[in-house]
């Protein structure tokens, strides 16, 4: 769900969650971490003007870290709670490859602007130099 709701809006959304989940049910969410890790300076310096830019939109960028929280918050069970590390870059194989893509082709969208293409080759050189990653969390969560 990457950035499309905002600290108020998650507590109204997990609620409504609960209201349609059956009993018993369970419910899955996948949230990727906004902020890479292992970054060089330039991908440090992106990151940042990203996780500002959402800041300012009140947007929480570390959903994907306090989902269970707000879980808790609005009824649900004990969350269980696990993440994954995915490579970004070449380092990475052919999964580092997707990944690299992925965020480079977001960047504008995500910062609102043009991304020159020498900062993209920067930040893919950082990618494979650093052996920066991401992480993506799931929480699943049962209605008792």
């Amino acid at each position: 769900m990457l950035a499309i709701a905002t600290f108020k809006q998650w507590p109204l959304i997990f609620a409504e969650y609960h209201r349609i989940l059956r009993k018993g049910g369970y419910l899955e969410i996948l949230e990727c971490d906004m902020e890479t890790k292992r970054m060089g300076p330039a991908t440090t310096e992106i990151n940042t003007k990203f996780r500002e830019s959402l800041r300012k939109r009140d947007i929480d960028v570390e959903i994907a870290i306090n989902c269970s929280d707000i879980a808790l918050a609005a009824g649900f069970s004990e969350p269980d709670h696990s993440f994954v590390s995915v490579p970004l870059g070449q380092w990475g194989g052919y999964v580092g490859r997707l990944m690299e893509e992925d965020v480079l082709m977001a960047l504008p969208r995500l910062l609102g602007k043009k991304v020159e293409n020498d900062t993209n080759e920067v930040i893919k050189d950082e990618f494979s130099e650093y052996r920066s990653y991401l992480d993506f969390h799931t929480t699943v969560i049962r209605k008792v």
